[in-house]
């Protein structure tokens, strides 16, 4: 029988997708939390390209998109000394596995995916196949590297049961102990990253120029796109004593700035002796000064493209050295070689 001896206790995997430059809200409520974990564990971070082509995207937009991406993720701190950086396409286990995953999970049980009926319902007209198998080609993704934990966002919880069904499921049909589920390791701290124009809704591309915050943006576009945040944006919420509007700039306030000067803004607020304006003007400065690390990271490695572009393209042919171990176990229980 062939075991899980390769489980790794101390490795985990991560992927973004480069479907859009990240912004504030995906350092905020990602990957701070990824960068502070190369510091404990051995991480392996990915480039999900093959995932970025469930929605339609030109070839030349993705090819710059994976680049840039590359080039943001070196800038806010991933780093190839403690990670190994990869990009998912040039490590071809990573379809191969999801095939075989296919024929042993159910289409039921896809269908029954949250994330696939909502995307579904959105866009009608782009329920393809590889949105209905996304979860799966995310289990092989996962697994292939036999890691520890997976960081996850509350709404990927559903992903990760779907990947630990999948190892219940190919370990009872093949009779081996293979696979080890991987635990959720589930982000905490950080309160989720508002639009600045629709405050109900998470921070997202999607919804407009001015209603998110990118890692590179200017001091000066900062400040105009916090000026223009919505203050005024229904009745209070309840506990806070603050409309939507207010909660998520004193949300970003507390991320980016200092602790006291924060707590004493909220004092203000509370007082009735705060104006917006006030506000605004120190959730710009706190931001643009945040963010002033990773605009400068970025402003260097824009001098050294393909010097990052190698660091990717090292790491995935250390990201394939491990996935290629795996399949040859895998060929070995399945009966294929």
């Amino acid at each position: 029988m062939i075991a899980s001896q390769d489980f790794q206790p101390k490795r985990i995997l991560t992927g973004i997708k480069p479907t859009a430059r990240p912004h504030i809200g995906n350092f905020l409520g990602m990957m701070q939390h990824a960068v502070a974990l190369q510091e404990e564990y051995e991480c392996y971070f990915m480039i999900a390209d093959l995932h970025a082509l469930t929605i339609p995207i030109a070839p030349d937009t993705l090819r710059k998109n994976i680049e840039e991406l590359a080039l943001d993720l070196l800038a806010v701190g991933f780093d190839p000394k403690k990670a190994t950086l990869f990009i998912q396409s040039h490590v071809p286990e990573h379809s191969e596995l999801a095939w075989i995953f296919n024929c042993v999970i159910s289409v039921g049980e896809l269908e029954r995916m949250i994330e696939y009926k909502e995307m579904r319902e959105r866009f009608p007209e782009n329920a393809n196949a590889g949105l209905l198998d996304y979860p799966v080609l995310q289990a092989s993704d996962i697994l292939l590297y036999r890691p520890y934990g997976v960081p996850v966002g509350k709404d990927q919880q559903q992903h990760l049961e779907l990947t630990n069904t999948i190892v219940r499921r190919f370990n009872r049909r093949f009779e081996v102990e293979y696979f080890t589920e991987p635990k959720a390791m589930i982000y905490k701290g950080t309160e989720k990253v508002m639009s600045l124009r629709h405050p109900d809704k998470k921070m997202s591309k999607s919804l407009g120029e001015g209603s998110y915050i990118g890692l590179t943006d200017s001091p000066d576009l900062i400040r105009k796109k916090v000026a223009k945040a919505v203050t005024d944006s229904g009745p209070a919420e309840q506990g806070s004593g603050m409309s939507s509007g207010v909660k998520n700039l004193f949300s970003l306030l507390r991320a980016a700035g200092e602790p006291e000067a924060c707590r004493q803004l909220e004092e203000n607020y509370r007082e009735g002796s705060l104006s917006y304006a006030r506000l605004k003007d120190s959730v710009a400065e706190a931001i643009s000064e945040f963010l002033r690390p990773i605009r400068d990271r970025r402003a260097a490695w824009e001098k050294d493209r393909a010097g990052a572009m190698a660091i990717f393209a090292e790491g995935s042919e250390k990201a394939r050295a491990c996935a290629s171990a795996t399949m040859k176990d895998v060929h070995s229980i399945i009966g294929i070689r």
